[in-house]
């Protein structure tokens, strides 16, 4: 009897927990997760592992919205480069006028080595005229007979010793000074030079080596102002007041530019003895420059006198200027000519 009991008793209990886990399985929902069971070799033997969870992949959403440009294109623009313009206005002639000077050289031009003798900045105009050596051409027609005492103008000097300085004596040695006219035809130099020994034996390209003069002239200054070499608009005219004496033949002689290079017949040439030297007065037409005279024009310019007081040898022994700072071959270091 009590082994019934007993019996009944395991059988209640059993069913009790048959039906405990029947109710936990309806209320507690199964994970969705996947479980795997794997098994490692050991001493020949299979041994459970216990299951591993494996975590359902996460899948990313990008929300946000990525930035729009804005910005609108700017318009395409043209550069524009500015140009230097000048206006040159013409100084009418009145021959009661005072001349006016050049206008003064802007600060800055002169710069020291290694820089050009002018430095030009690109906001600066050229110039009309050169700092130094500044002459006025007055209108005026001479009678061309050597002889200056008819001219009305004063004389410029012409004594700064620009060659063979070594050879130069003092002013009776070499000295001269000179005048400027012009007019619709002509451009007209006389000058008076100081030398107390007259030899001219030259002609042709080798005038200099003997008593002369030479006139240098830049026929488009404000063109080419900051250029310091001869180009085709840059003139270098010898005259010569008479081979073997002040009364022999006279000669104009172009050496630049070298397309015109020989003797200028058209140029007239009277001259005459002085104490102590000689006077010159020179008629060269216009033409020569292709130049048509207006007044108030500006050119480059400078007057030389060359010297050889050897009267059995050729050779050029010095030169005075009225530039000091001449240099045949450079422009940039003549003087000035104005039309008044």
């Amino acid at each position: 009897m009590k082994r019934s009991i007993g019996q009944i008793t395991g059988i209640i209990s059993l069913a009790l927990m048959i039906l405990s886990c029947n109710l936990t399985s309806t209320l507690v929902p199964a994970p969705t997760a996947t479980l795997s069971f794997t098994s490692t070799p050991e001493n020949t033997a299979t041994k459970a592992l216990p299951p591993t969870f494996v975590a359902p992949p996460i899948v990313y959403t990008d929300t946000s919205v990525p930035p729009t440009n804005t910005s609108v294109p700017s318009a395409t623009s043209t550069q524009v480069v500015p140009t230097e313009t000048s206006t040159n206005t013409l100084i009418p002639y009145d021959p009661n006028a005072t001349p006016t000077p050049p206008p003064t050289i802007p600060s800055g031009y002169h710069s020291a080595t290694p820089k050009p003798f002018y430095s030009k900045t690109p906001t600066e105009p050229a110039p009309t005229a050169r700092s130094s050596g500044s002459v006025t051409a007055i209108q005026f027609t001479p009678s061309m007979d050597g002889d200056w005492s008819d001219w009305p103008n004063a004389e410029t000097p012409a004594s700064y010793v620009v060659f063979g300085s070594a050879n130069w004596g003092n002013g009776n040695d070499l000295n001269s000074s000179f005048k400027a006219a012009y007019d619709g035809n002509y451009l007209y130099i006389a000058a008076k030079v100081i030398d107390d020994v007259y030899s001219q034996n030259n002609t042709g390209n080798n005038l200099y080596l003997g008593d002369s003069l030479e006139i240098l002239m830049d026929t488009n200054l404000a063109g080419d102002y900051y250029t310091k070499g001869i180009n085709t608009d840059d003139y270098q005219l010898g005259i010569s007041a008479g081979k073997g004496s002040i009364d022999g033949p006279k000669e104009a002689y172009l050496w630049y530019p070298k397309e015109k290079k020989g003797t200028v017949q058209q140029v007239s040439i009277a001259s005459r003895a002085i104490s102590g030297g000689y006077e010159v007065e020179v008629a060269i037409p216009w033409s020569i420059f292709g130049i048509s005279p207006t007044a108030g024009q500006h050119f480059g310019f400078a007057f030389s006198v060359s010297d050889n007081d050897n009267l059995n040898k050729n050779v050029q022994e010095s030169m005075v200027s009225n530039v000091s700072t001449r240099k045949f071959l450079n422009p940039t270091t003549w003087g000035d000519l104005t039309l008044q």
